[in-house]
């Protein structure tokens, strides 16, 4: 080829270099640009702006490409994967959650049947709920407020009553707040028992006087005793029946400190307070 054909070949593709692309791939910086051709990973390919076609692409994938293949996988493929993998972890959660609400009821269950009343008594902040469970049962109601713990209670109906042996009773609630007073001796009145007995007119105002701890109902003649716990209520509400029959005067029993008297023995042993009770179903059942 002349020298002049060459210059001109030279010109031209000096003319149009700026619209050409050389593409090679990049090997080990230690590697020289001659040795490109010979790499392993190299892609070589030249075009030209004014060719129509291009040459075939030579190329390797390196280690982090090959990894990424799986991916590449058909759409509907792909799509299947994941609707396997989702519904396999949509089963795990919904099998979690039904083992975790299966594990919380019978933990509640197995509580409520191995503690019993007493630790239904030690949850609530009421005094003397847990001797009253133990005399009387489960409560009918049981009232508690995080906002006023005060306002507590615990309700047993008469139909609860009559089951735990004691049909003499109308119904009786033991309440967080209580009255702090000085008879016999220091104590707070806490538990509330109510018996239906009809008391004569003649003889309400001295049954009323016989303590403090004494409501009256003049419409549905219920009788309520007010005190520390039912063994004192059963000797208050004997003794004030006992008035209104008439066997015995408020006078005597102020004399005699009749009431101070049963109030503690009762306190003192149940079985003394249980028989009081027991007299006075006789005399209601009367």
């Amino acid at each position: 080829m002349s020298s002049s054909s060459s210059s001109e070949s030279d010109s031209r593709m000096q003319s149009f270099s700026a619209g050409d692309f050389e593409f090679v791939s990049i090997g080990s910086p230690t590697e020289k640009n001659d040795d490109a051709s010979k790499s392993s990973d190299a892609a070589d390919f030249k075009f030209g702006k004014r060719r129509d076609s291009f040459p075939s692409v030579k190329l390797t994938l390196s280690s982090d490409d090959k990894s990424d293949q799986s991916s590449q996988k058909p759409a509907a493929e792909r799509k299947g994967i994941l609707d396997k993998e989702w519904r396999k972890k949509h089963k795990s959660e919904k099998k979690s959650k039904k083992e975790k609400k299966k594990k919380h009821h019978h933990d509640k269950r197995s509580k409520s049947r191995s503690t019993g009343d007493d630790d239904m008594s030690s949850s609530i902040e009421i005094p003397y709920l847990k001797y009253a469970i133990q005399e009387y049962g489960t409560p009918s109601v049981i009232y508690t407020s995080d906002k006023h713990p005060e306002d507590a209670f615990a309700h047993w109906s008469k139909h609860a009553l009559k089951k735990s042996g004691h049909p003499e009773l109308q119904r009786v609630e033991v309440r967080a707040r209580g009255h702090e007073h000085d008879f016999p001796q220091r104590h707070g009145d806490y538990v509330y028992t109510t018996i239906a007995y009809k008391i004569p007119d003649d003889k309400l105002w001295d049954v009323l006087k016989l303590s403090n701890s004494l409501t009256y109902d003049r419409l549905s003649h219920e009788l309520t005793s007010r005190c520390a716990g039912w063994q004192t209520n059963s000797a208050i509400l004997y003794l004030a029946c006992r008035m209104a029959d008439g066997h015995i005067s408020l006078q005597d029993a102020r004399d005699r400190k009749v009431l101070a008297k049963m109030m503690s023995k009762a306190a003192r042993d149940p079985k003394i307070a249980r028989r009081y009770a027991e007299k006075l179903a006789a005399m209601i059942a009367n």
